[in-house]
C-alpha cells in the first residue's frame, strides 16, 4: 500500500473510532464496561490523533520525521492498551478487554509499519 494511503486510512481510522465513542458513549460504556471518562478519553484521544494523521498525510512528502512521529504514536497506544489489559484497568466485560488487546495489536503493528516505512523514506532521499 503506498504510503500516502497507509496514513490516510490511518487518519480515517482514528477519526472514525473516535466518533463513535463520542456519539455513543452509553452503549460504547455498555458494551466495553468503561466508564464515561474512559469513554470519551479514548475518543479525545482518537480524535486528536487522527487530526495530526491527517495532518501528516497531507503534507509528508519529504518528511519522514513526521511519520515517524505517527509511528511511535501508534506503538505507543499499541503498548498504553496492551498494559491496560493486562493490568485489568479500566475496569471491562470481556468485549471491552477484547477491545482494548486488538486496538493494541492493530496500532501497535500500524506503527511498526509506519517506523519502517518512513526510515526506507529517509533512506531513499526523503528526508
Amino acid at each position: 500500500m503506498p504510503l500516502h494511503l497507509l496514513l490516510r486510512f490511518d487518519s480515517a481510522a482514528g477519526l472514525s473510532w473516535g466518533l463513535v465513542f463520542l456519539l455513543l458513549p452509553g452503549p460504547v460504556g455498555a458494551w466495553t464496561g468503561f466508564a464515561p471518562e474512559v469513554v470519551l478519553g479514548i475518543a479525545g484521544a482518537n480524535l486528536l490523533y487522527g487530526v495530526c494523521a491527517a495532518g501528516v498525510a497531507l503534507t509528508f512528502a519529504g518528511r519522514p520525521g513526521r511519520v515517524r512521529g505517527l509511528g511511535a504514536a501508534n506503538l505507543g497506544w499499541g503498548l498504553l492498551c496492551l498494559g491496560a489489559s493486562a493490568l485489568s484497568w479500566p475496569p471491562a466485560t470481556g468485549l471491552g478487554r477484547a477491545l482494548l488487546v486488538g486496538e493494541g495489536l492493530a496500532v501497535g503493528l500500524l506503527g511498526l509499519v509506519e517506523l519502517r516505512r518512513a526510515h526506507e523514506a529517509a533512506g531513499s532521499g526523503g528526508g
